[in-house]
């Protein structure tokens, strides 16, 4: 899944403050122009052929897990040699930003992304091969886990004549996904569920108000969750669609 979006009016509250700022009827605010991709390498989710499911008999499936293991090694060993870390595109945020009564327009710039550890993926618990709705479609839930998520880029904000550059580094604890696909005569699709576990974000930069740190932490974290959801899905679920698609699975 291409990770796209213009971003619309999001008026979010910043607990921003300084020694100086002290005027409590016009707490700073910050307002999120658009978010938009200025270059740089993508991934994208391989689109659906729903007319290219194959499905064969498997007579004696004794060991579901085994089986999802003989493919999830395979994917995480791809990642490693190919794309642990892997590339991600660059944005712009616009925004805008006002400590005490003027407002000021802003941008911050995300460059040179990356995102590693998609490797460390594994098999969290026991797959689930079911019926599901429409009628005779086929269900395979695979809980995966990952050691750890790390995202990384290089930014520069400018915002009231000051420019400020760092390192932005986003990693996530031992989080989880659940990972369905369904399969049938007419459907070809899957759902993925990434979820953040413990949610770590550090700013890195030479010299940096406090301000300034609290207003990048209040532009990034939630869009840094966001698209560290979006890379997973479109790194994990390609590879995992296409060893299903032509595994032998039949109820």
């Amino acid at each position: 899944m291409k990770y796209v979006s213009i971003l619309t009016v999001i008026l979010l509250p910043v607990l921003l403050s300084s020694a100086e700022d002290t005027v409590e009827e016009l707490p700073p605010y910050v307002r999120i122009l658009s978010i938009n991709p200025s270059g740089g390498a993508t991934s994208e989710k391989k689109s659906s052929n729903k007319n290219a499911v194959k499905r064969n008999q498997l007579r004696d499936i004794t060991d579901l897990n085994a089986w999802a293991d003989g493919i999830i090694t395979p994917i995480s060993e791809g990642i490693l040699s190919g794309s642990d870390p892997a590339p991600i595109a660059s944005y712009r945020i616009t925004f805008e930003y006002r400590p005490l009564l003027i407002t000021y327009t802003g941008t911050l710039d995300l460059t040179r992304g990356s995102i590693q550890e998609l490797s460390t993926v594994s098999r969290a618990g026991d797959v689930v091969l079911s019926y599901s709705v429409p009628p005779g479609s086929l269900k395979v839930s695979v809980p995966l886990a990952f050691r750890n998520i790390i995202l990384t880029y290089n930014f520069e904000m400018n915002v009231r004549g000051d420019t400020v550059i760092g390192v932005l580094y986003a990693w996530l604890t031992s989080p989880r996904a659940d990972y369905a696909r369904f399969t049938s005569e007419t459907i070809d699709d899957h759902e993925f569920t990434l979820n953040i576990g413990t949610f770590n974000l550090n700013i890195f930069s030479g010299d940096m108000s406090s301000s300034y740190e609290r207003l990048i932490d209040e532009l990034t974290t939630d869009f840094t969750k966001e698209l560290v959801s979006a890379y997973t899905e479109a790194i994990i679920t390609p590879p995992l669609n296409e060893a299903i698609q032509y595994s032998d699975l039949e109820l």
